[in-house]
Protein backbone atom coordinates (compact mmCIF):
# COMPACT_ATOMS: atom_id res chain seq x y z
CA UNK A 1 0.00 0.00 0.00
CA UNK A 2 1.19 3.44 -0.93
CA UNK A 3 1.81 6.00 1.81
CA UNK A 4 -0.88 7.95 0.68
CA UNK A 5 -3.15 5.43 0.31
CA UNK A 6 -2.02 4.50 3.94
CA UNK A 7 -2.44 8.16 5.12
CA UNK A 8 -6.39 8.85 3.81
CA UNK A 9 -6.53 5.00 5.20
CA UNK A 10 -5.57 6.52 8.76
CA UNK A 11 -7.10 9.64 8.89
CA UNK A 12 -10.17 8.25 8.14
CA UNK A 13 -10.24 5.60 10.81
CA UNK A 14 -9.17 8.53 13.38
CA UNK A 15 -11.79 9.83 12.21
CA UNK A 16 -14.02 7.43 13.05
CA UNK A 17 -12.68 7.38 16.15
CA UNK A 18 -13.20 10.67 17.06
CA UNK A 19 -16.93 10.60 15.71
CA UNK A 20 -17.33 7.23 18.00
CA UNK A 21 -15.83 9.15 21.45
CA UNK A 22 -18.33 12.60 20.60
CA UNK A 23 -21.66 9.83 20.01
CA UNK A 24 -20.55 7.83 23.07
CA UNK A 25 -19.92 11.31 25.45
CA UNK A 26 -23.33 12.85 24.05
CA UNK A 27 -24.88 9.48 25.00
CA UNK A 28 -23.49 9.64 28.70
CA UNK A 29 -24.15 13.37 29.18
CA UNK A 30 -28.24 13.57 27.45
CA UNK A 31 -30.54 14.40 29.86
CA UNK A 32 -33.79 12.85 29.29
CA UNK A 33 -36.86 15.48 28.46
CA UNK A 34 -38.48 17.98 30.74
CA UNK A 35 -42.15 17.98 31.40
CA UNK A 36 -44.38 20.17 32.85
CA UNK A 37 -43.77 20.09 36.76
CA UNK A 38 -47.25 18.36 38.39
CA UNK A 39 -48.28 16.22 35.41
CA UNK A 40 -48.07 12.85 35.62
CA UNK A 41 -45.31 12.56 32.91
CA UNK A 42 -43.24 14.43 35.05
CA UNK A 43 -44.36 12.31 38.48
CA UNK A 44 -43.43 9.15 36.35
CA UNK A 45 -40.37 10.67 35.35
CA UNK A 46 -39.13 11.41 38.59
CA UNK A 47 -40.74 7.82 40.39
CA UNK A 48 -38.75 5.71 37.28
CA UNK A 49 -35.63 7.63 38.10
CA UNK A 50 -35.75 6.55 41.62
CA UNK A 51 -36.50 3.23 41.27
CA UNK A 52 -34.41 2.65 38.92
CA UNK A 53 -31.88 3.98 40.82
CA UNK A 54 -33.04 1.73 43.69
CA UNK A 55 -33.93 5.27 46.12
CA UNK A 56 -37.10 3.34 47.46
CA UNK A 57 -38.08 6.66 49.50
CA UNK A 58 -37.74 9.09 46.58
CA UNK A 59 -39.58 6.73 44.50
CA UNK A 60 -42.95 5.72 47.24
CA UNK A 61 -43.38 9.79 47.36
CA UNK A 62 -44.73 9.34 43.86
CA UNK A 63 -46.98 6.04 45.07
CA UNK A 64 -50.37 5.63 46.11
CA UNK A 65 -50.16 5.42 49.84
CA UNK A 66 -53.36 3.39 49.32
CA UNK A 67 -51.65 0.48 47.53
CA UNK A 68 -49.07 -0.69 50.11
CA UNK A 69 -45.70 -0.49 48.15
CA UNK A 70 -42.79 0.66 50.66
CA UNK A 71 -39.09 1.78 50.45
CA UNK A 72 -38.16 -2.02 50.65
CA UNK A 73 -40.75 -3.13 47.46
CA UNK A 74 -38.75 -0.47 45.15
CA UNK A 75 -35.47 -1.09 46.52
CA UNK A 76 -35.68 -5.03 45.66
CA UNK A 77 -37.32 -4.64 42.10
CA UNK A 78 -35.02 -5.45 39.53
CA UNK A 79 -33.94 -3.72 36.18
CA UNK A 80 -31.29 -4.45 33.74
CA UNK A 81 -27.90 -2.76 33.60
CA UNK A 82 -28.50 -0.34 30.87
CA UNK A 83 -32.12 -0.37 29.97
CA UNK A 84 -33.73 2.60 29.06
CA UNK A 85 -37.58 3.75 29.24
CA UNK A 86 -39.37 5.76 26.44
CA UNK A 87 -42.75 7.46 27.16
CA UNK A 88 -44.80 6.27 24.47
CA UNK A 89 -47.99 8.33 25.52
CA UNK A 90 -50.43 9.72 28.12
CA UNK A 91 -54.04 9.78 28.45
CA UNK A 92 -56.07 11.91 31.08
CA UNK A 93 -59.38 11.49 31.79
CA UNK A 94 -60.37 14.05 34.99
CA UNK A 95 -58.19 12.78 37.93
CA UNK A 96 -57.22 9.67 36.58
CA UNK A 97 -54.59 9.32 33.89
CA UNK A 98 -52.75 6.57 31.96
CA UNK A 99 -48.48 6.70 30.65
CA UNK A 100 -47.85 4.23 28.52
CA UNK A 101 -43.82 3.50 28.44
CA UNK A 102 -41.86 1.28 26.52
CA UNK A 103 -38.90 -0.19 28.65
CA UNK A 104 -35.41 -0.97 26.46
CA UNK A 105 -33.21 -3.40 27.66
CA UNK A 106 -30.16 -5.13 26.11
CA UNK A 107 -28.27 -8.09 26.41
CA UNK A 108 -24.35 -7.97 26.89
CA UNK A 109 -22.30 -5.55 27.37
CA UNK A 110 -21.96 -2.03 25.22
CA UNK A 111 -21.32 -3.32 21.88
CA UNK A 112 -24.11 -5.40 22.15
CA UNK A 113 -26.86 -5.21 19.32
CA UNK A 114 -29.71 -7.98 20.83
CA UNK A 115 -32.42 -5.71 22.23
CA UNK A 116 -36.05 -5.97 23.08
CA UNK A 117 -38.88 -4.11 24.50
CA UNK A 118 -41.35 -4.63 26.86
CA UNK A 119 -44.26 -2.00 27.26
CA UNK A 120 -45.21 -1.19 30.43
CA UNK A 121 -48.59 1.31 31.84
CA UNK A 122 -49.03 3.01 34.63
CA UNK A 123 -52.24 4.16 36.31
CA UNK A 124 -52.12 7.42 38.10
CA UNK A 125 -54.42 9.32 40.32
CA UNK A 126 -55.09 12.79 41.23
CA UNK A 127 -55.20 13.52 44.80
CA UNK A 128 -55.02 16.91 46.39
CA UNK A 129 -53.29 18.02 42.92
CA UNK A 130 -50.77 15.80 43.22
CA UNK A 131 -51.06 13.02 40.64
CA UNK A 132 -49.75 9.24 42.45
CA UNK A 133 -48.75 6.43 40.71
CA UNK A 134 -51.30 3.37 41.75
CA UNK A 135 -51.23 -0.15 42.12
CA UNK A 136 -48.16 -2.48 41.62
CA UNK A 137 -46.05 -0.20 38.75
CA UNK A 138 -42.92 -1.34 37.28
CA UNK A 139 -40.03 -2.30 38.10
CA UNK A 140 -41.76 -3.54 40.77
CA UNK A 141 -43.36 -6.75 40.77
CA UNK A 142 -45.46 -7.04 44.24
CA UNK A 143 -46.65 -4.53 46.99
CA UNK A 144 -47.79 -7.47 49.26
CA UNK A 145 -47.23 -6.73 52.85
CA UNK A 146 -44.22 -8.51 54.27
CA UNK A 147 -44.78 -11.49 56.57
CA UNK A 148 -42.49 -11.25 59.44
CA UNK A 149 -42.10 -14.88 60.96
CA UNK A 150 -41.55 -15.40 64.38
Amino acid sequence: MSDRATRILLAAVTGLLLLAAVAAVLSVTRQGPEYAEGSPEATVQSYIVAAVAKDGEEAVRHLDPADGCTARHVEQSRTRPGSRVVLRGTSTDGDRATVRLDVVSTSGGPLSTSEWTSQETLELRQVEGEWLVTGTPWPVRTCRPEVSRP
